[in-house]
């Protein structure tokens, strides 16, 4: 530069002083200790800073050349990188950002930090590992241009931390293993444009993270390996024009009712200790499902009713609308999960009546609402060793003990498994032939033995194994189209 360049005044913030990569904090020089210092001051005084920006915006404009404009902006970069700015009231609440920003590994004390309606260029701006302390720090109405936007492994106190209304433009937005405290943590309304935004591995304390009313452009979306520790998800009327990617463990509630996805949507491998809330969400494309874990609802049972209830009304339709996303991914073992979850939710709610709640109960413990076939046959073992000593009880004593075993437990086989003892009818035999089984039987006939209460407890058995057998196949026909 020479002293006849009208961008020597803005020494400062040239890029020659500094390496190219402005997202990655390194030590600084002295030469660059002075420079940002100089930065600071400058920044700490509204009317000197606003004068600075409004000169460097007139130096631009008497360029005359958009173009040329243009790439002499890009060749500034304001650094403010490992400032400490503990004792200072850190209020830059309408401020101007002309050209790339960063605050590299800058450290905030615990006062109010506002960068509210603060207007950053279309250059990149950077708050790479910056540490805010206890206080509040609000981005609110701040808006920024195309460049990227990095909050890579930043980390903020247990001040409350608000990007409402905050309006990014087409880059890349990063808040990858950013670390918030116990606190609420606000992007309501808050527009990104085009660009990818990602969450990925950033950590929540105990309080609430909320991304209500936020619109996303046709860049992807991802909220990966979030740390949530017991906070709580609010994406209700969320938009997303792009992807949307999912897959953490939420312990809190999460509210995504209403979200709206025109790209792709996976919660694929996602964890929910609450049902999660996707009433009235509108998904272009069937969203991806697979082994998302959700746990069932909570049940409780009211003194003295014999049947326990589903605790929250709404479980209901939430369970109701996962298995629809569910069909429409085709999904069938989540399918079936989540009608599983569905029929439990709707004790005491829909399912009301003694007889409604006894057959959703037998349902249930029988078969696990149809989707499991080792409980039937379980049923089908317990059933046939029962009966099998009722035989027992009932043959009377027309042989030695070991021939009534054998007779008891094999007249119970016969009617666990229904028809089982039809079938023999079709077996060729000798005329006259009569089976060991026949003869016993007949001989606790003819002993006084009463027979029409066995047979009586037979049909009751062959209505029990029927209705076992009915799960059983069920059990297996489901298992089979999953797999």
């Amino acid at each position: 530069m020479t002293n006849a360049d009208p961008f020597k005044r803005f020494e400062n913030w040239s890029k020659e002083y500094w390496g190219q990569d402005a997202s990655e904090p390194e030590p600084l020089t002295e030469k660059q200790q002075k420079i940002v210092s100089k930065n600071i001051r400058l920044l700490l005084d509204a009317e000197k800073w606003e004068a600075e920006v409004e000169a460097f915006e007139s130096s631009l404009e008497a360029l005359k050349d958009p173009d040329a404009a243009l790439a002499k902006r890009s060749d500034f970069h304001v650094r403010f990188d490992a400032c400490q700015l503990d004792d200072s009231l850190k209020d830059v609440s309408n401020y101007r950002f002309p050209c790339d920003v960063s605050f590299n590994d800058a450290k905030f004390g615990d006062g109010y930090v506002s960068f509210n309606n603060a207007k950053f260029g279309d250059g990149y701006v950077s708050f790479n590992n910056a540490k805010f302390g206890d206080g509040k720090v609000s981005f609110n109405n701040a808006i920024f241009g195309d460049g990227n936007v990095w909050f890579h492994d930043a980390k903020f106190g247990d001040g409350e931390v608000s990007f409402n209304d905050a309006k990014f433009g087409d880059g890349d937005v990063w808040f990858n293993d950013a670390i918030f405290g116990d606190v609420y943590v606000w992007f309501n309304n808050a527009k990104f444009g085009d660009g990818n935004v990602s969450f990925n591995g950033a950590e929540f304390g105990d309080g609430k993270v909320s991304f209500m009313d936020a619109k996303f452009g046709d860049g992807n979306v991802l909220f990966v390996d979030l740390s949530l520790s017991s906070t709580s998800m609010a994406a209700s009327a969320m938009e997303v024009e792009g992807n949307l990617y999912v897959k953490s463990l939420f312990p809190q509630h999460s509210d995504f009712s209403q979200l709206r996805v025109n790209g792709t949507a996976s919660f694929l491998g996602s964890k929910f200790a609450e049902v999660p809330d996707f009433r009235n969400a509108h998904f272009v494309r069937p969203p991806e499902v697979a082994a998302m874990r959700v746990e069932p609802p909570k049940m409780h049972r009211k003194p003295g009713a014999l049947f326990i209830h589903a605790s929250n009304q709404d479980d209901v339709h939430k369970y109701r609308k996962l298995k629809g996303m569910a069909q429409a991914a085709h999904d069938h073992e989540k399918d079936g999960e989540f009608f599983a979850f569905e029929m439990m939710a709707k004790r005491g709610w829909e399912t009301t009546t003694w007889w409604e709640l006894l057959a959703n109960t037998i349902y249930y413990r029988v078969s696990g609402y149809g989707q499991r076939y080792d409980l039937p046959m379980l049923g089908l073992i317990i059933s046939w060793f029962i009966f099998g000593l009722g035989n027992l009880s009932l043959a009377g004593d027309p042989a030695a003990l070991s021939e009534r075993i054998k007779f008891a437990f094999a007249y119970s086989f016969n009617n666990t498994v229904p028809f089982l003892g039809s079938l023999r009818r079709f077996v060729g035999q000798p005329e006259e032939h009569i089976s060991h089984f026949d003869k016993v039987f007949t001989d606790i006939a003819s002993s006084g033995a009463n027979i029409d209460l066995m047979v009586s407890v037979a049909v009751l058995q062959q209505l029990i194994g029927l209705l076992l057998l009915f799960f059983v196949l069920l059990g297996l026909r489901t298992r089979f189209r999953l797999k």
